[in-house]
């Protein structure tokens, strides 16, 4: 019996980085209106009904909030605060960071661990009694030598942490910072399946695809969703998602 999971990445854009000055097609009102983009999250979350759910500049005003619509059906980690190459002008320190969230009927055996840019999850997914290892990851925006070393430090780590388990499966999503290339050192893993090929990041003049999601061990599933078709109005994409990033969803075949 073949068994379909759904798997969604976003980075809802943490409000501890939004400044006019980085967001001048935007006005302030729609800007700094904190409140009304978690609730644009949130729904748009909510209409996914996804299996797992990969955040990325999760806020802890924000966390809350996100327990408060999704405990009940969903096991939520901690945040894993980003360490950042530099700090926040406003505050000095960095709040925001990654959180995995886990249909609870779905999976048990849950394992949580965290490096100083993604958090992790390993967990039995109940229905096929299969070991799943998640990498919710926000890399370095500086450089790609940076970016390189930390996805090695995933692989690395993943090998050793299912060296008795070589058929355990694995998911690495979340903001990798550097636009999509397949024969790129980042993207062409060995055994991984890229599944998204969309632009992402749209306040760029030229709107990139900087945030993915990778598996290894599972089929893809046919009806994998397509590119979201948005605007050219930079203001009217923030108003309906709420973020600078277009969430991401693969289906996946187990």
């Amino acid at each position: 019996m073949t068994s379909k999971i759904k798997v969604v990445s976003w980075n809802i854009l943490a409000s501890e980085w939004i400044t006019k000055n980085n967001y001048p097609d935007i006005t302030i009102k729609l800007l700094f209106n904190h409140k009304q983009r978690i609730k644009t999250i949130i729904e748009k979350l909510k209409n996914y009904n996804s299996d797992i759910i990969l955040l990325q500049e999760v806020m802890p005003d924000e966390y809350k909030i996100i327990q408060k619509h999704f405990k009940a059906e969903y096991t939520i980690t901690p945040i894993q605060p980003i360490k950042w190459t530099y700090k926040n002008t406003n505050t000095n320190k960095n709040e925001s960071g990654n959180v995995i969230l886990l249909r609870i009927t779905n999976y048990s055996n849950i394992k949580i661990y965290a490096m100083d840019f993604c958090i992790i999850a390993q967990c039995i997914h109940n229905e096929t009694n299969k070991v799943i290892t998640i990498y919710n990851i926000h890399l370095d925006d500086m450089t790609s030598m940076k970016r390189n070393t930390q996805m090695q430090k995933i692989l690395d780590f993943d090998n050793e942490l299912n060296k008795k388990n070589k058929n355990a499966c694995c998911i690495i999503g979340g903001d990798f910072n550097q636009n999509y290339n397949p024969t790129s050192k980042l993207y062409s893993l060995p055994k991984f399946i890229v599944h998204n090929l969309c632009n992402t990041y749209y306040l760029d003049k030229k709107k990139i695809n900087i945030d993915n999601i990778l598996t290894r061990g599972f089929k893809i599933d046919k009806t994998d969703i397509k590119c979201e078709k948005l605007s050219d109005d930079n203001e009217d994409i923030f108003k309906k998602i709420g973020s600078d990033h277009i969430s991401i969803v693969a289906k996946l075949l187990l």
